[in-house]
């Protein structure tokens, strides 16, 4: 719901990144006003939670934000070494070897348990979420979607990773919805495609695909060994 811009510190010079947010709701999203403050709370809200949180090394946490000109400026790191899916475009076939899918499939899992440990759903995780740090970890972002209550969630995210009962609307659903979209990660990680969206379909027929079957994951020894395989199964 906002721009992401880089910052530099007048003190020391240090590179921060500002999200900036509008405070009336645009037009093109359909929210109403209550909604769209509220959606912007929760992320401040998680982002203080990941700040004083001592097992945050995996999340962006907030350095401070401020309200100016009828915006809100969020304030966090700066991570200048892309996301995952940047990342995977730079291998043959856009697919990541077995060995540092383990390393960044550990990462992603330490990073969502963090937050369901602070009682928070993040709901919106997929590759372009997790930043590369400097020194090669992994930083989950975008805490835009999150939320304590699942009755109170907004429907949204990114289709392509949300879980059935996710895209069915339904208000009962919980951790198991991000797990799930943590597999859809590794398998386009893992074998440089979706296992259940396809370009020459439609997103409704995406959608009603992923809703109406379960994911099976063909296998492939050369690609993923057996853990692999039953982690995605």
């Amino acid at each position: 719901f906002g721009d992401i811009l880089l910052a530099r510190c007048e003190q020391d010079g240090s590179l921060y990144a500002m999200k900036r947010m509008i405070l009336e709701p645009p037009e093109s999203k359909g929210l109403d006003r209550r909604t769209y403050m509220s959606l912007i709370k929760q992320e401040v809200k998680a982002l203080t939670a990941n700040a004083m949180s001592a097992n945050n090394h995996f999340l962006l946490a907030l350095k401070t934000w401020l309200v100016a000109d009828g915006y809100i400026y969020i304030v966090t790191d700066f991570f200048n070494g892309g996301d995952l899916a940047d990342l995977r475009e730079t291998f043959p076939d856009f697919r990541l070897p077995e060995h540092m899918v383990q390393f960044y499939c550990a990462e992603m899992a330490t990073a969502i348990g963090f937050v369901h440990k602070q009682g928070m759903l993040h709901c919106d995780i997929k590759l372009e979420n997790f930043l590369i740090s400097c020194d090669g970890h992994i930083v989950l972002c975008d805490f835009g979607m999150v939320t304590w209550n699942t009755s109170m969630a907004v429907y949204g995210g990114t289709y392509e990773f949300m879980a059935p009962e996710r895209l069915l609307e339904r208000d009962d659903f919980g951790t198991a919805s991000d797990w799930w979209s943590l597999a859809i990660c590794v398998h386009i990680l893992l074998f440089g495609k979706h296992p259940m969206w396809y370009d020459e379909l439609s997103r409704e027929e995406n959608i009603d695909n992923i809703i109406r079957n379960q994911i099976t994951v063909e296998r492939v020894d050369y690609v993923c060994n057996h853990y692999a395989y039953t982690f995605l199964n």
